[in-house]
């Protein structure tokens, strides 16, 4: 078994709905709603216990719904360090990349990090996005001499981006690249991640994002932050119980998207996905990715 898929373990007994949700291998599952809550609840409770500015947030009362999960907004960790673990039991002092503003902060103790990394080997082993064997890999965009190496001969080639960014290689690959049917083999996945929600979202074949296992999502009007049917746009609401090392179970993030039922996509996957449409607010708060589009809008 690669390290990647091995057990890992809670760090307190008191997380055991944290941990049963966890251990579900099938990605894409959303059968599992009472175990859900039990999580988010026992996730709630732990940073209660250990963060006075969630126990002020939260007033101690179950939720019975994920409608009623208090949420942090993104800007938050944008201004402040929050913690729900001692500073000498986090790993990874992780950033944002902060292109026209203000980087959040985030930090993760070895059990998120480890769970993280499970659920990102799941969800790339059900997308086939694990190589079986060597694989090349290119990040970001400029490596269109590299791929007219690579595609005659060799291990396959992944390459790692910002959309925009990669749009550019792709165009360029399709125009320079070709292979013996006169066009170049490319599978492309989106994705959308942050670093104040640390869950992977990463597109299926039709190239929606669906919401894995370990996580749901919510989208609340702009105006009222009341919660949305599907087909409606608003706030982006993310949960996972799993994150022990900040409260951070549950982020309003600052992208405005609409929310699918899983039989508008086609693809099979039984799980809501979601539509990322932009960046709200003002300048300074948008993402590096729009930025990179916004760079490139217009260009051959």
């Amino acid at each position: 078994m690669a390290p990647e898929f091995e057990p890992v373990r809670v760090p307190d007994p008191s997380l055991r709905a944290v941990q049963e949700l966890c251990d579900v291998a099938a990605p894409y599952d959303h059968g599992h709603t009472g175990l859900f809550l039990e999580a988010m609840n026992e996730s709630n409770r732990w940073h209660a216990r250990r963060s006075e500015f969630f126990r002020r947030l939260w007033y101690g009362k179950p939720v019975g719904d994920i409608t009623e999960q208090p949420f942090v907004h993104a800007h938050f960790f944008k201004m402040h360090e929050v913690l729900s673990v001692p500073r000498n039991e986090i790993v990874v002092h992780a950033t944002s990349s902060g292109t026209t503003g203000q980087k959040s902060q985030m930090f993760w103790d070895a059990w998120t990090v480890r769970a993280n990394q499970r659920m990102v080997a799941r969800i790339c082993a059900h997308h086939g996005l694990i190589d079986a064997e060597h694989a090349r890999h290119l990040v970001d965009f400029g490596g269109i001499r590299a791929l007219q190496r690579f595609t005659h001969n060799g291990p396959p080639v992944r390459i790692s981006g910002f959309p925009a960014f990669l749009s550019f290689t792709v165009d360029r690959v399709r125009a320079k690249v070709t292979g013996p049917s006169g066009s170049a083999d490319v599978r492309i996945r989106g994705s959308y991640g942050s670093v104040e929600h640390s869950v992977p979202y990463v597109g299926c074949a039709h190239h929606n994002l669906h919401v894995p296992t370990w996580s749901r999502a919510l989208v609340r009007d702009v105006r009222t932050l009341e919660p949305l049917p599907y087909g409606k746009s608003g706030y982006l609401q993310l949960m996972s119980p799993h994150i022990t090392s900040a409260p951070a179970q549950s982020v309003l993030m600052d992208d405005l998207a609409v929310l699918h039922a899983p039989e508008e996509c086609g693809c099979g996957t039984a799980t809501p996905w979601f539509e990322v449409l932009g960046r709200a607010g003002v300048f300074r708060n948008r993402s590096c990715a729009i930025s990179a589009a916004e760079l490139l809008k217009g260009r051959a």
